[in-house]
């Protein structure tokens, strides 16, 4: 039996949501929805904005690409990059993708969710993760759910 949560995060603050719910939860999956892979690290990122490397933060794989930055010592990977599913990118940074791959996380693409449909993005996400807990990222409902700023992506890079 699946357990699951619906928590609505917004990129850079999702480091602290997600990672609270893992203290509470430390078999948590997450499942990140969203057309941006969020996985830079600060050394690779294009922009070096904070809101692109969430995930980049929780990695275990990830630790020693992270260097130390002020106010955010009490940030300790806790996830796996085998508990990580990415459903709906669209717009990912070529350093981003190399790291997907060089993971082997899953993820599907807006193409992928075209040709194979919804439904069976998800069986495999969910046979994927197994019977664990997990946390779902979604921006696309919380610009729903709240006002904030939208705005749309004219191509792809996947």
């Amino acid at each position: 039996m699946y357990q699951s949560i619906l928590r609505l995060f917004s990129h850079s603050l999702a480091i602290g949501s997600v990672s609270g719910h893992a203290q509470q939860c430390p078999d948590l999956c997450l499942i990140w929805v969203d057309a941006h892979a969020d996985i830079n690290t600060p050394m690779s990122s294009p922009s070096g904005n904070l809101h692109g490397q969430p995930v980049a933060f929780m990695l275990k794989e990830l630790t020693d690409k992270m260097p130390d930055i002020p106010g955010f010592s009490w940030t300790k990977p806790f996830l796996s990059s085998s508990d990580l599913v990415y459903i709906g990118l669209r717009d990912v940074d070529p350093g981003e993708y190399h790291l997907l791959k060089n993971l082997g996380i899953q993820y599907f693409t807006m193409r992928d969710i075209d040709r194979l449909g919804i439904q069976r993005v998800m069986e495999v996400t969910l046979d994927h993760l197994l019977s664990r807990h997990v946390a779902l990222f979604t921006s696309f409902l919380f610009c729903l759910c709240a006002k904030c700023l939208f705005f749309h992506l004219k191509s792809s890079h996947l």
